[in-house]
């Protein structure tokens, strides 16, 4: 393994992405002023897209992401783009990161 004294081009560190489901729904909220005792504040759940994600990049290096539908692989391309920010974690870009997404792939016959 070749050091190389340029620093990495993506290192994520323990990013994180928690969404308040319920929380941010007109319709939930408006029905727990109106009807506060038919509406159970507790509905309200945490869903989180990504946990504890950490990984590194080298220049020069392609980095792929594979999961299954809701694995949380558009999530992080939209963190790493800043198109949204992580709960926790952090994240650093050195250069320019081109995310491509590829939207209806045909699966793959076993």
């Amino acid at each position: 393994m070749r050091m190389s004294s340029s620093p990495s081009a993506i290192v994520v560190d323990g990013v994180s992405k928690r969404y308040q489901l319920g929380s941010d729904n007109r319709i939930v909220k408006l029905a727990t002023r109106w009807f506060p005792k038919l509406v159970d504040p507790r509905a309200v759940s945490d869903f989180w897209a990504l946990r504890d994600v950490s990984f590194r990049c080298e220049p020069g290096e392609a980095l792929g992401v594979v999961g299954k539908n809701g694995a949380g692989k558009s999530t992080l391309l939209k963190v790493l783009c800043g198109v949204t920010t992580p709960t926790s974690g952090t994240f650093s870009i050195t250069g320019r990161v081109a995310p491509l997404i590829e939207v209806g792939a045909a699966s793959i016959p076993s």
